[in-house]
């Protein structure tokens, strides 16, 4: 009887538990929103251009950061090529930005460009407002999916004999893929980091074809690549593009010297639509065999390509032709496919 008792005064606890924490859900809600003022109806047009202005210096940002490698303005401390494109691995060394690093660059250079949209306010004035802006902090951070802008920036807003200020503003730019993008190319400069004269391309393919992004890399010169991630955006209908290079020092990373194969440079080569491609890469050794890192063809082991292009490949493609001998030496060749 005892036992039954105490069941139904647990059960009471409980239920009075949840009754006060139901209360305290709708009390805190309410009160939370008794703190944040309404924005009166003539000055939401406002509020709304400057959240417009908000997500437009985002996306515009993060083109360019793209396009950088992950910085907003060139710094004395990172080598760049061209004064752009920045090096992740340099000679030895990895000298990646982390990802809080970008956040913060993202955060620059879309402030930068707000600054810039927040000029064209004569819409507005022409109405009779005047403004006075405080001075703004951005915090931007990227998550799977997604970049979420946070803004505090005390904007005054005034008309004949009345003012309300706006402070907080946020965004969400959706179907951003920045978060799988720097994955790939940490996964890429750790790689490169773990073994500094030879690095395996296949598993950079491999891994960029796992994650569905588009790894391309290209040779600048004897010791250095330069590694382009991109991926198709459905939210602007365009492809998003990451750019960074690495440094590998001496001996070449891409064509280790081999006493047993030889492969002349691979000239760049043209193709029609529509019309058959054929073409055979020439090499020297035992036992050769061939692999290639494309989507567009299958090259057989003695080295033939045979494929018709279709309109959707037009344009520039490097292409990398792996050569792997009886003796395990290997060679990794590029040349330019362009379809036309």
């Amino acid at each position: 009887m005892q036992q039954k008792r105490g069941q139904v005064t647990i059960f009471i606890i409980i239920a009075i538990l949840i009754v006060a924490g139901i209360f305290l859900f709708f009390y805190v809600k309410n009160k939370t929103a008794s703190l944040t003022p309404t924005i009166p109806k003539d000055v939401q047009p406002i509020y709304n251009y400057v959240q417009n202005c908000l997500k437009e210096s985002g996306e515009n940002a993060l083109i360019r950061i793209g396009e950088q490698g992950g910085y907003s303005l060139m710094s004395e401390e990172v080598p760049f090529i061209d004064g752009r494109i920045p090096y992740y691995f340099y000679e030895g060394k990895n000298i990646m930005p982390s990802k809080n690093h970008i956040d913060e660059e993202i955060s620059k250079q879309t402030l930068s460009y707000l600054s810039l949209c927040l000029n064209n306010l004569s819409e507005f004035r022409d109405k009779g407002f005047s403004f006075t802006f405080g001075d703004p902090i951005l915090s931007s951070k990227i998550i799977r999916m997604e970049i979420i802008l946070e803004l505090d920036y005390p904007i005054t807003i005034s008309k004949e004999e009345t003012a309300f200020v706006l402070k907080s503003f946020e965004k969400r730019i959706d179907n951003n893929r920045l978060l799988d993008v720097y994955n790939l190319a940490l996964e890429i400069i750790l790689s490169s980091e773990e073994n500094n004269n030879e690095i395996c391309l296949s598993c950079f393919f491999d891994s960029a074809s796992k994650s569905n992004l588009s790894l391309s890399i290209d040779q600048l010169d004897y010791s250095s690549l330069l590694f382009t991630i991109e991926y198709y955006n459905i939210s602007t209908n365009s492809s998003y593009i990451f750019k960074f290079a690495g440094k590998y020092g001496v001996p070449n990373v891409l064509n280790q010297s081999a006493k047993k194969l030889s492969v002349p440079k691979i000239p760049d080569i043209k193709a029609d639509v529509g019309k058959e491609f054929n073409a055979v890469i020439i090499a020297s050794g035992y036992n050769l065999s061939y692999s290639d890192y494309t989507p567009l063809f299958e090259i057989t082991k003695t080295g033939f390509i045979t494929f018709t292009p279709s309109s959707r490949d037009i344009g520039n493609h490097s292409i990398w032709i792996t050569i792997n001998d009886g003796y395990g030496n290997k060679i990794n060749e590029v040349f330019t496919l362009e379809i036309i």
